[in-house]
């Protein structure tokens, strides 16, 4: 258990998680192995012994820019603008390059949008309810379930060979 903190604290050291270091200064059901370490880390960065590393760790990318085309594909669906204009609208939203957008939106907008389509045409919602797993056993289908769900899996079989078909070397949409 005392390693288990140690390697957190250490942890939060590595990755700047100041709050973290805060939280376990201001607990008071810490074991004395536990404050004694969080002490000499503390006075290690006080005394500049020990330093933060030089800068912060890397973001997870795949996220982000997921995370930013879908605020794109959210954007275009209630403001009903042209593309171009959506792109220059989220980037100034969330103080980002519009080329960022763009690529962002280039990876994974076109999934995105396939995804809604799909969900829209074949009432997704309701099909993923009818499969939805009681305890350890799956529900049973009815046929037209079945039929719809086969439906699913060619048509997006057919977008992403069509996606693939559709880009680049460099993995962007053309």
């Amino acid at each position: 258990m005392n390693n288990l903190f140690n390697d957190a604290i250490d942890d939060a050291v590595r990755n700047r998680n100041i709050e973290f270091l805060i939280d376990l200064i201001r607990r008071d059901n810490l074991r004395p192995e536990i404050r004694e370490h969080l002490a000499t880390v503390i006075e290690g960065l006080l005394t500049k012994k020990i330093s933060f590393p030089n800068r912060k760790p890397k973001q997870d990318l795949e996220e982000k820019r997921q995370a930013i085309a879908r605020r794109v594909l959210e954007v275009k669906k209630t403001k009903r603008w042209k593309l171009r204009s959506v792109v220059d609208f989220v980037a100034k939203e969330k103080r980002l390059s519009p080329k960022t957008v763009w690529t962002a939106w280039g990876y994974w907008g076109p999934a995105l949008v396939a995804g809604e389509l799909l969900r829209e045409k074949y009432d997704l919602d309701r099909l993923f309810n009818a499969i939805k797993v009681t305890g350890q056993e799956w529900k049973k289908l009815s046929d037209e379930d079945a039929k719809i769900l086969n439906g699913v899996v060619q048509e997006s079989m057919a977008i992403k060979d069509n996606l693939r078909r559709n880009t680049t070397k460099s993995g962007r949409c053309k």
